[in-house]
């Protein structure tokens, strides 16, 4: 018997493996998957670094793990943490992936391992990032031992002519630092991937007035299926090892599982509540709550079911009314479970976002920070808006810039936006998988649609399956086509022409670029040529030069790990309308075209080579760099914009809520916050409960640097209220924020 082929891991010194991240250089010993490798890295410029070995002679591919030791389990706590360093050297065009995987070893006898069965695919970076992956649901809570697996596995038997074609292997991943932490738990502990929740939609018979499905984001068909059919049910994983999950009548099994959501809808369903929300006998509404003066119905969910019959352990689903929901419903939702006795404890799962992971064991706090689903055409439509913002980074940091940006120019309130969940997932979920009838829910409604896609290169399709199968390129064709106004399209990210030219291989993508926007990428790594964060300056007789000067702007691509701007080439009708500057150089950053339609309406459409959130102000004073770029681009695309809102001085002012001082406190405390713009304000304080205990602040403000409110820890009635912990919520155009305080006599 020969040996089996993807024995290659080994322990290497650091300083002899090439690393490309400025940010951070491991000298350590760290893991790689080259060991004994005959291949090099020729193709990224490095023939002296041994890479991760190809498909072998018996069309083998590598699918290689380094395995702990088997671990004592000992201490306490059922909340489970695996965390370690990688280095992301995994181009999209190699498809080489990394992996992790967790086992126990239960009276004397090692079990399956288990994963979310996610592979991760990070695309160009070259940097070391730190890992913490929740793996508790992995651990048997009478196990002896565990043991925790990192790995590297290459899918071009899948994904070769999908993804990328795999003929060029780096050195990645390598790992570093492994550790696994225990620690007690606050109740139930939550697993929640953001591509098994409810996904923003459209109406399915492709008017702007039908019902739409409340379906979940993942795309339950293969990848190489050419459909893309979205699961009907949302689910999450919750457990508690210590004492596990209590039934919703304590004591009762047949009662179920005490695993909630809570629903609360906007729009023209806003006043639904209880069974409506939901069509199957399955899911029971136990009732409703009051919090924070909205209504929510609490829904028990039901256990999850394989397709044999068998109960998935700790997982949990829900699946709201198919035939509810309508345009400009926008439909909030979190969830909550309860350990059984003796703990009792309850935690929620609301919102993530880049600072949280979105559990809490607050309900007041859950129901502040909750997530959302929306149905287009919404809100921002029946305001008189005709924008639609799509979100490829989603719970990734680009929606405040974005929103922030909307807000100087007056606009927030009349933006719609579409969230991509799991956006590097490649679940279909995208705008062009899911809207039905581009000419009647886009074109017809929309003149602008803001397409971003940050730092990832998932978030944008073109229907070929390479790397999604939303034909976002056929929507945004069909969608400029059929314009009967003065429109376009801003299409801005870090990797999304170099995307678009190198990866997309459909008919759509072809003509879309042929038709509307002909460029081609010079580079899709900007810091060779102008540096690592260079100016990007507006062309002299381009949409960024009018009476405000030249629209002038620091592009950030630093640290924590380093950006990689594409770098355009103008062909056919297109003109460069800006370039970065740096290190003597200047490179083209931001191409337009101006295209006439088949209805004989001249179109725009205006690609950038770094996503809009990178933009930073490059000198203090004036108009807010990002502000002003908007501006710029949606003026040039047709809207008509106030000059940027702000003082005189050109001092700009963001919404801000601090912690109060002091706190603890006793009798008074003051609580300091800003707002951008004009319009009403609120600042309530609430108790742990829910309920308004002193209204601070209820009138229409302007911006000032800082406000200042003080509580004397009195109710609405004059009366002191007793020790405890309070909320303090402020609510201004858009935009709220809850932070606890701590009264103490």
């Amino acid at each position: 018997n020969m040996p089996g082929y993807g024995d290659f891991a080994g322990l290497f010194p650091g300083r002899s493996v090439l690393q490309e991240d400025p940010c951070r250089w491991n000298t350590n010993w760290l893991w790689g998957f080259f060991n004994g490798s005959t291949y090099d890295y020729s193709c990224g410029g490095h023939p002296e670094q041994k890479v991760v070995p190809y498909v072998n002679a018996r069309d083998q591919y590598i699918s290689n793990q380094i395995w702990s030791p088997w671990i004592p389990v000992t201490g306490s706590g059922s909340n489970w943490e695996l965390r370690f360093d990688l280095y992301r050297a995994l181009p999209f065009n190699a498809v080489v992936f990394y992996v992790w995987y967790v086992r126990s070893m239960t009276g004397g006898c090692a079990g399956e391992w288990g994963s979310n069965n996610m592979t991760w695919q990070i695309g160009n970076s070259r940097d070391w990032i730190r890992y913490a992956i929740h793996i508790g649901h992995w651990v048997d809570p009478s196990a002896s031992h565990f043991q925790v697996a990192l790995g590297v596995m290459d899918l071009c038997r899948t994904y070769c002519g999908v993804w990328g074609d795999g003929l060029c292997h780096g050195h990645g991943p390598l790992f570093d630092n492994v550790e696994v932490y225990r620690m007690e738990p606050r109740g139930p502990s939550w697993q929640v991937r953001d591509l098994d929740l409810f996904q923003d939609n459209f109406s399915a018979d492709g008017t702007i007035t039908g019902t739409a499905r409340a379906d979940g984001a993942i795309d339950i068909l293969p990848g190489s299926s050419a459909g893309i059919l979205p699961g009907d049910s949302v689910s999450v994983t919750v457990s508690d090892g210590l004492h596990g999950l209590d039934f919703h009548i304590p004591g009762d099994p047949a009662s179920g599982p005490a695993a909630y959501c809570y629903v609360s809808v906007d729009g023209p369903n806003g006043s639904t509540t209880g069974a409506p929300l939901v069509d199957d006998a399955r899911y029971s509404a136990v009732g409703t709550q009051m919090i924070d003066g909205r209504t929510w119905t609490q829904i028990q969910m039901d256990s999850s079911w394989t397709a044999s019959g068998q109960v998935v352990a700790d997982d949990y689903n829900i699946d709201l009314n198919d035939n509810l929901f309508v345009p400009g419903d926008t439909v909030w939702f979190f969830f909550g479970a309860r350990s059984a006795p003796p703990s009792n404890l309850w935690t929620y799962y609301a919102k993530p976002v880049p600072t949280s992971t979105g559990e809490t064991d607050d309900l007041v706090e859950a129901a502040a920070k909750t997530d959302e689903f929306t149905i287009l055409p919404a809100a921002g439509r029946r305001r008189g808006g005709d924008i639609l913002y799509v979100d490829g980074m989603n719970f990734r940091g680009a929606q405040p810039f974005f929103d922030w940006a909307f807000d100087y120019l007056g606009l927030l309130d009349e933006v719609d936006r579409f969230d991509i969940r799991g956006p590097s997932s490649a679940e279909g979920n995208h705008p062009g998988g899911r809207v039905v009838d581009v000419q009647q829910q886009l074109a017809g409604v929309y003149q602008k649609i803001i397409y971003n896609t940050g730092n990832l290169m998932t978030a944008f399709g073109d229907g070929s399956g390479a790397p999604d199968k939303s034909d976002d390129t056929g929507m945004l064709l069909e969608f400029l086509d059929n314009l009967e106004n003065t429109g376009g399209v801003y299409l801005n990210g870090d990797d999304a022409a170099y995307e678009w030219e190198g990866t997309f291989t459909s008919a759509s993508a072809s003509q879309l670029r042929s038709t509307f926007m002909n460029f081609s990428v010079e580079s899709w790594d900007h810091a060779q040529y102008v540096g690592v964060s260079p100016l990007a300056v507006g062309e002299a007789t381009g949409m960024f030069v009018d009476g405000l000067g030249p629209d002038t702007m620091t592009v950030y691509g630093g640290c924590p790990w380093l950006k990689d701007f594409d770098i355009l080439s103008p062909q056919g009708a297109s003109t460069v309308q800006m370039k970065f500057h740096g290190g003597g150089a200047a490179k083209n950053a931001v191409l337009s075209q101006i295209t006439a339609n088949s209805r004989g309406k001249n179109v725009g459409f205006v690609l950038s080579g770094f996503s809009f959130h990178e933009i930073r102000d490059h000198a203090p004073g004036g108009y807010p760099a990002r502000a002003e770029h908007l501006y710029r681009i949606i003026t040039w695309l047709g809207n008509l914009v106030d000059t940027p809102v702000g003082s005189d001085d050109g001092v700009g002012y963001v919404y801000a809520l601090d912690q109060n001082y002091p706190n603890p406190f006793n009798p008074t405390t003051t609580i300091h916050y800003s707002i951008a713009g004009a319009g009403h304000v609120s600042l309530r304080v609430y108790n742990v409960a829910g309920q308004l205990v002193r209204t601070l602040v209820d009138e229409v403000q302007t911006p000032d640097a800082v406000q200042a409110a003080v509580w004397d820890g009195r109710d609405g009635a004059g009366r002191e209220v007793s020790s405890g912990v309070y909320f303090y919520k402020l609510s201004a155009k858009g935009f709220t924020e809850t932070k606890k305080m701590i009264l103490l006599k």
